[in-house]
């Protein structure tokens, strides 16, 4: 069974794919795309 693998960062999305001998074989990465939006605090 081939079982995907799947991080979701701040600055980067990854993916790969893991055979059954627990190897690698096949990997992604992709930027993460960018917030158009500004974070806002909340001062109390």
């Amino acid at each position: 069974m081939t079982t995907l693998a799947i991080d979701i960062g701040g600055t980067k999305l990854a993916a790969a794919l893991i055979d059954n001998n627990l190897r690698i074989s096949q990997r992604r990465e992709l930027p993460t795309p960018a917030s158009k939006r500004r974070m806002r605090y909340v001062k109390h």
